[in-house]
């Protein structure tokens, strides 16, 4: 379940209850740490908070775009230095042909 605010936390509680293993992937500010708080206090050990693994970027959509921006500028130099190895010559045919 995807929310667009900590707003809509309690659209999504009954929703939740059934889960038995919950995501929270919550932005780094003090209002996803708050709803974190609230969250836990709800589900317990049923929630896990994940922002540990983009703790250094304001949000997922944050870390996913710089993710993405490291990987198209990593190809990029791909090909740009194989561009510059020498390609191999095709072999001659020998003898010749009738």
């Amino acid at each position: 379940m995807v929310l667009n605010s900590v707003t809509n936390l309690s659209k999504a509680e009954q929703q939740l209850r059934p889960y038995t293993r919950i995501g929270c992937f919550l932005d780094n500010d003090q209002a996803g740490q708050r709803a974190y708080e609230n969250l836990k206090k709800m589900f317990g050990n049923r929630l896990q908070d994940m922002s540990h693994h983009y703790k250094e970027y304001k949000d997922l959509n944050d870390y996913l775009c710089h993710r993405n921006q490291a990987k198209q500028a990593e190809k990029k130099s791909q090909v740009q230095s194989a561009r510059r190895m020498p390609q191999p010559q095709p072999k001659k045919k020998r003898g010749f042909r009738l």
